[in-house]
């Protein structure tokens, strides 16, 4: 008779503790989205469909910088300079000119409000680019965008990215308030257009 009680007991504790314990499935964050990985993400999402990966870009409609450090979401919407000819290198960024005054900070209102309404809305020649200063998107609001493009499929042409070498000079240069001349900046080769943009010749 103990027995069976002891056994009741002991199985009414377990029910207990498992009612008690947390649900990590409503609570728990969603893992940051590794942007290194977005050929392979893209391959598996694409796998067995008839409609192929969209085409890579660098720059679209609508350009987000999201810097996880900061908890900042950056907009700009300058896009290609379009060069063509012989010596593009079409795997390679554009140079855009880009200004600290192109690069607008949105408020987490004005976040929300692009991610939910207008990109889901977008034209079929419209594209979007989600570019991070680290390697993983954490944010809310940025990663939601990462699903809603890989679950959903409403936006059918974008990209995401790294920064480029021109928004991350560019983009400092805006939080440190410093002048900006593109023509001073100690540029890298990596532009489609070799010689583009152009640098200053040091005085002798």
């Amino acid at each position: 008779m103990k027995s069976t009680s002891f056994i009741f007991l002991l199985i009414f504790l377990v029910i207990c503790s498992a009612c008690n314990r947390p649900d990590y499935t409503h609570t728990k964050e969603a893992p940051p989205y590794t942007v290194s990985q977005i050929d392979s993400t893209l391959q598996a999402q694409w796998k067995g469909t008839s409609t192929p990966p969209p085409p890579t870009l660098f720059y679209g409609d609508y350009n987000f910088i999201v810097d996880n450090r900061s908890q900042q979401v950056f907009l700009h919407k300058k896009k290609h300079n379009w060069f063509c000819g012989t010596g593009v290198d079409f795997t390679k960024p554009d140079f855009i000119d880009l200004a600290p005054e192109d690069l607008i900070l949105l408020t987490d209102k004005e976040v929300q409000n692009y991610f939910a309404d207008t990109l889901t809305n977008l034209g079929d020649r419209q594209a979007i680019v989600l570019a991070s200063l680290q390697d993983s998107i954490r944010l809310k609001e940025p990663r939601k965008l990462v699903d809603l493009i890989f679950l959903s499929r409403k936006i059918q042409r974008f990209n995401i990215r790294m920064v480029t070498e021109e928004e991350k000079v560019v983009l400092e240069h805006k939080n440190r308030n410093l002048p900006y001349s593109a023509d001073s900046i100690q540029w890298s080769d990596n532009f489609s257009v070799p010689f583009y943009p152009p640098q200053e010749k040091s005085l002798k």
